[in-house]
């Protein structure tokens, strides 16, 4: 029996347009604000969690989204979590690489039964990582057909999860930061932690380049703040308020050397990680709300997608930029020509797709 999903998935194919940050691709989203973004590794599929057709549903709007492929299933899942606390896994059917069916494999409650603030997972590993609102974080293993089996699950105490990350090395260690008082811990499967680096205000949202030990987080005193995890703030970029502060999503683009960050009147700023200088604004048609942003990462090509997130009366496109590479990556891109027919053109098959669910 088929269900309405709490997020759409699209398909893209065929060109590459090379251009730096232009527009790719305006999908047709949402009924509604759209909250959070997840793209397959290989930049084929693109999933979006929002608030619309949820009022029939019993998992409220969908809060947080990321895709599973396991080295040994050739068949991806998509993993989303819900403002209700559900964890629920929809795995695609097998020989419909081209199509958009999918079956349910589990829907099951978290500890604490509360909002679902992340999700990530670790495709060296085949670990995943779930955090939730009540301090719960949790670290399961996943095996070829979906299932999860506990790795650990831990109640942070005083401290609220805002974002999760795995660290360098995997060894079932997990960063975590927290959404109320900016710190950054680090997180052992035996229950302990120690704090990285100490926090002194709110984290709206965070992203990690761990190979450089970098991360990005909201700060709504100041802006996009750049920090060190051995070390203190490396830099801020500014971004004006003009309706007052809602938590702004950032992200690490093109190998780590951009930041991107929404807006609260509907620009998506792209800054220099190293020299603070802005790259782009990227507009969305209006000046609402864009707290909504993710980017894709394949080959040396980089996109960033993002969305409208306010009060949306109607229809909420998903705007997709890809951006123009080096010259070095400019002549990989003959070489790569088989690779992007299949990747980033970005032409949209289907406007709006129903998943077939299939229970029991």
């Amino acid at each position: 029996m088929a269900k309405h999903s709490s997020f759409r998935l699209y398909s893209f194919k065929d060109r590459f347009k090379q251009n730096r940050y232009s527009l790719a691709a305006k999908l047709r989203g949402h009924l509604g604000a759209v909250l959070c973004l997840s793209a397959t590794e290989d930049g084929s599929l693109l999933a979006s969690g929002g608030i619309d057709g949820l009022a029939a549903g019993s998992h409220g709007a969908t809060t947080a989204v990321t895709w599973v492929s396991c080295s040994d299933d050739p068949d991806d899942a998509v993993f989303f979590g819900t403002q209700s606390g559900s964890l629920v896994c929809w795995r695609q059917l097998p020989g419909t690489s081209n199509t958009t069916a999918f079956e349910e494999k589990f829907d099951m409650l978290l500890a604490g039964s509360s909002e679902i603030t992340d999700i990530v997972f670790d495709n060296t590993t085949s670990q995943l990582a779930v955090c939730n609102r009540t301090g719960a974080v949790q670290l399961y293993s996943i095996n070829g057909d979906m299932r999860l089996d506990v790795l650990f699950s831990i109640a942070m105490q005083e401290m609220v999860p805002r974002n999760i990350a795995f660290c360098r090395g995997g060894d079932r260690k997990l960063l975590v930061f927290s959404m109320y008082n900016g710190a950054v811990h680090e997180l052992h499967s035996d229950g302990t932690s120690h704090c990285l680096v100490e926090g002194a205000g709110t984290i709206g949202s965070a992203a990690v380049d761990i190979v450089k030990s970098r991360y990005v987080i909201d700060d709504p005193s100041q802006g996009i703040a750049l920090f060190c995890l051995d070390g203190g703030r490396l830099k801020t970029f500014p971004i004006k308020e003009t309706k007052g502060w809602r938590p702004r999503q950032v992200a690490f683009a093109d190998a780590c050397r951009d930041v991107v960050s929404g807006s609260d009147h509907g620009v998506v700023y792209v800054f220099d990680r190293r020299s603070g200088e802005t790259l782009d604004e990227l507009t969305v048609g209006s000046d609402s709300w864009v707290q909504t942003v993710s980017t894709i990462e394949c080959q040396a090509h980089s996109s960033i997608v993002a969305a409208q997130s306010g009060n949306v009366e109607g229809k909420n496109d998903i705007y997709i930029w890809t951006k123009r590479n080096t010259e070095q990556h400019r002549r990989e891109d003959g070489l790569a020509c088989g690779y992007l027919q299949k990747l980033l053109q970005i032409i949209m098959i289907a406007a709006t797709v129903a998943f077939i669910v299939q229970n029991g």
